[in-house]
């Protein structure tokens, strides 16, 4: 049987990297999480890449980090929260594994994120208006 990679998208905090470890076990795939990729590949943090050379940057990077990864076969990925801004993103990801959403509601997502201080499109005062 050939098997499809599985794609997790969903808010920041939905769970799209516990999940994605867990169900890359469960069945013998790799798990492969597209932040952690981008950080080894320009190393340093996202939230210095945010910072240093903004999300249109960091934006770049990922869909460059997509064209590439997304060759493998038998991987579950944990995309970034916003892997879906960039159609071609979302093109290259729907034609290459079988998408999974995450739900989250605002609230849960602001209860998991509140004290994290790595995420630089919450690294704001008030959290609640983002979320």
């Amino acid at each position: 049987m050939d098997f499809k990679n599985i794609s997790l998208i969903g808010f920041m905090g939905s769970g799209k990297s516990t999940v994605g470890e867990i169900l890359a076990g469960k069945l013998r795939f790799i798990f492969i999480d597209l932040d952690r990729i981008i950080e080894l590949s320009e190393e340093r943090e996202i939230r210095d890449i945010f910072k240093r050379d903004g999300e249109k940057y960091f934006r770049e990077l990922e869909t460059k980090v997509i064209k590439k990864i997304y060759k493998n076969k038998k991987c579950v990925f944990a995309c970034g929260g916003g892997v879906v801004k960039r159609k071609e993103n979302m093109h290259i990801i729907k034609n290459n594994s079988t998408v999974i959403y995450l739900n989250i509601s605002a609230q849960n997502a602001l209860d998991r994120l509140k004290d994290d201080k790595n995420r630089p499109l919450i690294d704001v005062e008030n959290k609640k208006e983002v979320i």
